[in-house]
């Protein structure tokens, strides 16, 4: 009897969860970035919606030798008097499949996974270990969770991948599987692709693993 309960207490927090985010992309249908960060990655996929992988420049015919672009060095590398982001690419691209799908509210569909995936694999890490459960509202309500649901960025979706393969890897611990292996080697790859820094993490928790 107590499998259905926690399964029940899991999808009820996925659910309030997503209503909040649902909602909050319904009244709001323009893009919400918050930080340029998010700027600049709206204007990465805009230029892969009009088939380019470069920025898009207009200015360039008027400034030939791209000395006037307004694309900041912290963003974007200049090459061949084109704009290349600097981030990552796995969230522009995932992020461009869901504007193709959506338009501006498909923005939110990785916010709306990496939720998910925060609360199921937080749950399931409480559950793991003998810790009340309710630590995963807590720790959405009480981190910068919260406000990143709501942002144009990668960190949610980062963070679910990333504590789902840290689920992994402590099931692993305590006891050994080949399978709680390689999901958690898989998931810790996926969020590596969205955020370069877990690197430094992932070691962390190999060593203290």
């Amino acid at each position: 009897m107590k499998q259905p309960v926690i399964l029940k207490s899991i999808w009820l927090k996925v659910l309030i969860a997503f209503s909040f985010i649902i909602a909050f992309s319904v009244l709001y249908s323009d893009p919400n970035f918050f930080v340029i960060d998010g700027a600049a990655k709206y204007l990465s996929i805009y230029s892969l919606s009009k088939k380019q992988i470069s920025m898009i420049y207009n200015g360039k015919y008027l400034d030939k030798d791209f000395t006037f672009h307004p694309f900041s060095p912290l963003f974007f590398a200049e090459k061949d008097n084109t704009a290349e982001i600097i981030y990552p690419p796995a969230f522009i691209y995932i992020s461009y499949l869901c504007y193709r799908l959506m338009g501006n509210k498909g923005l939110y569909i990785p916010n709306l996974l990496g939720v998910f995936y925060f609360i199921v694999f937080i749950s399931l890490i409480c559950r793991k270990m003998k810790i009340n459960e309710n630590l995963a509202w807590i720790l959405l309500i009480s981190s910068p969770v919260l406000p990143y649901i709501f942002m144009f960025w990668e960190y949610t979706l980062f963070l679910g991948l990333f504590l789902g393969s840290v689920f992994f890897l402590v099931s692993n611990s305590l006891k050994e599987s080949k399978y709680d292996k390689i999901m958690g080697g898989f998931l810790a790859g996926l969020a590596l692709h969205l955020r370069t820094e877990l690197m430094i993490l992932l070691v962390i928790l190999f060593i203290h693993l």
